[in-house]
């Protein structure tokens, strides 16, 4: 076990910035290039300075440490827990040993996100924008979900807080004038990279299978329910993390663990479901489980499926079918509530309750 191009790539970066040279002008570790911001490249300084194999472990204990820490704080298993929630968290685990393998740091933000997510449903403002802040200057990714919280006084205070801190230390070291070459690099290297060939969002795999219209109107018809779910609030948490995963052009096998809590999060609304509604919308979690997270673990023979075959597409389509039954569960409260008002006789029809 050491590092891997990922890390190996961090590695380089952080000790780039203490020698004052800039990390994006040239390829880190055999080639890759360093996508992140000056500010994480400090922060992965501790890291830097360890042994190969201890540095590959700590980053991995680290990151799989803030990805359970904030999963805690929405979903406690108990005794009492369903048979669904546990497996959820199984799958959650399973996608949580691919980004860790990888060693990359989607799993930190994850927990990140949710930390900050549920700081805010509990009050803790400050708290809940200071972590969203760092989190988006990490990855710019977690900036949509600033659009799902309430701004005050307090929240604006963490953002402000965080945004002077992850500027002023490079500043502090590096000087204004290489600060600003430092982020004008970033923002160029992260431009050209959104620009570029995708991977594995829904559009670019159904364009390799020859159907890149219907690719492109499903990536716009996912980012657009997906933000029009804004209005339900924090309960939009699942679809949205899903949607990164599906209309992000730099998604690939590792980058999914960020929407594999939407697993538990499914798996409790079907809890509210009865009859042969909960059923059918087991059915296809399951479904959609096996093509994401199951077919591609070591404990499934590959003699019977082998989704690598299939270039990692299974794993996009199965997040496109995870996605369709999130929207259906968030919007099923309000749009039975509506068909209550206008057809007063769908209250038999309506779930949970029998006819």
């Amino acid at each position: 076990m050491g590092l891997s191009p990922v890390t190996g790539t961090y590695k380089g970066a952080a000790w780039d910035f203490w020698l004052r040279f800039n990390p994006y002008f040239y390829g880190i570790w055999g080639g890759d290039w360093f996508k992140y911001s000056p500010f994480f490249a400090f922060c992965y300084s501790p890291f830097a300075i360890l042994p190969n194999v201890p540095q590959a472990v700590l980053w991995a204990l680290t990151n799989i440490a803030f990805y359970w820490w904030g999963i805690s704080r929405w979903f406690v298993l108990d005794k009492k827990t369903s048979g669904w929630l546990w497996f959820a968290a199984i799958l959650c685990s399973m996608e949580l040993d691919g980004s860790s393998r990888y060693q990359q740091v989607n799993a930190l933000l994850v927990g990140m996100i949710l930390m900050a997510m549920a700081n805010h449903r509990d009050g803790k403002y400050a708290k809940s924008g200071f972590l969203l802040a760092i989190g988006t200057n990490f990855k710019i990714l977690p900036g949509i979900f600033f659009l799902t919280l309430k701004w005050n006084r307090s929240f604006v205070k963490g953002i402000f807080w965080a945004t002077i801190l992850s500027l002023l230390i490079p500043l502090l070291w590096l000087g204004p004038t290489e600060a600003w070459n430092f982020h004008r690099a970033w923002i160029h290297v992260l431009a050209k990279d959104i620009g570029g060939e995708g991977l594995l969002d829904i559009q670019s795999v159904l364009t390799r299978w020859g159907a890149p219209t219907l690719g492109l109107v499903l990536k716009l018809s996912v980012a657009a329910l997906s933000l029009l779910s804004l209005m339900r609030g924090p309960k939009s948490l699942s679809v949205l993390l899903m949607m990164l995963i599906l209309t992000s052009p730099r998604t690939e096998s590792a980058t999914f663990v960020l929407a594999a809590p939407a697993f538990l999060f499914i798996a409790e609304s079907m809890e509210e479901l009865s009859g042969k509604t909960r059923w059918g919308a087991r059915f296809l979690f399951m479904a959609c489980a096996f093509f994401l997270t199951l077919s591609f673990n070591d404990l499934w023979p590959k003699v019977l499926f082998q989704p690598k075959n299939l270039h990692y597409a299974t794993k996009t389509l199965g997040m496109m079918g995870l996605w369709i039954l999130g929207i259906c569960l968030l919007w099923r409260e309000p749009i039975t509530e509506w068909l209550r008002k206008v057809r007063p006789d769908f209250l038999v029809l309506a779930p949970g309750n029998k006819a």
